[in-house]
């Protein structure tokens, strides 16, 4: 929806989170962009398929995914819905924008 373009149009990385455990997995930070649109993005119960710049993809394992970095913490509530990409019962992608990271506080 235009939420989510909005978000994806001001995103410099992308997060993945495992919504049971609450915890941050990973990020991995793009070199600039230009059509966020292009690039593939998707998760299922094992993997999550993050774009690149020049339209590739990144697959992270997500049993076995690395923490990269702290975060800042952001309570973020109905901006969630806006900025997901792709989500399944545990695990969920946000766009992070510029000056300032997504966490998501899952609430059960």
């Amino acid at each position: 929806n235009n939420n989510t373009s909005l978000v994806l149009s001001r995103a410099t990385c992308f997060q993945l989170w495992n919504l049971e455990s609450e915890s941050y997995i990973s990020k991995w930070m793009l070199k600039g962009y230009k059509d966020q649109a292009e690039r593939p993005c998707g998760v299922n119960d094992t993997h999550a398929i993050l774009g690149t710049d020049d339209g590739d993809g990144h697959v992270f394992t997500l049993e076995d995914g690395v923490e990269m970095c702290a975060l800042s913490v952001v309570r973020v509530t109905s901006e969630i819905e806006a900025a997901a990409i792709s989500s399944n019962s545990r695990h969920l992608v946000l766009a992070a924008g510029n000056g300032f990271l997504f966490r998501f506080l899952h609430n059960k």
